[in-house]
């Protein structure tokens, strides 16, 4: 097996991971590091989404905001709004959902 094949194996087996951690063990922390670890092994949009439906569940609204800077698909972007939301900046809210 290559090492890009690995790698994206192993991007996939944290993502699982972290989903049951999250739903069926409730266990939101320990998910949080499995998706971010996959994160930074292979980062896409799909896997970009699963890591801010968590992160949100986290409450690691700063690290989703860095990560997702630049980022302009809808799901991101409404993510980004509810972080700001959450850490009191509701102008930077605002403007993201005004766009």
């Amino acid at each position: 097996m290559s090492t890009e094949n690995t790698s994206t194996a192993e991007h996939l087996a944290l993502a699982c991971l972290a989903q049951i951690e999250v739903n069926l063990k409730d266990n939101i922390q320990k998910g949080y590091e499995y998706i971010s670890k996959a994160v930074s092994l292979k980062s896409d949009i799909a896997l970009l989404v699963l890591y801010g439906e968590i992160a949100i569940k986290a409450k690691r609204y700063k690290d989703l905001l860095t990560l997702s800077e630049g980022i302009s698909n809808g799901r991101i972007q409404m993510y980004r709004a509810k972080c700001f939301v959450e850490l009191g900046e509701l102008e930077k809210a605002k403007a993201i959902l005004s766009d």
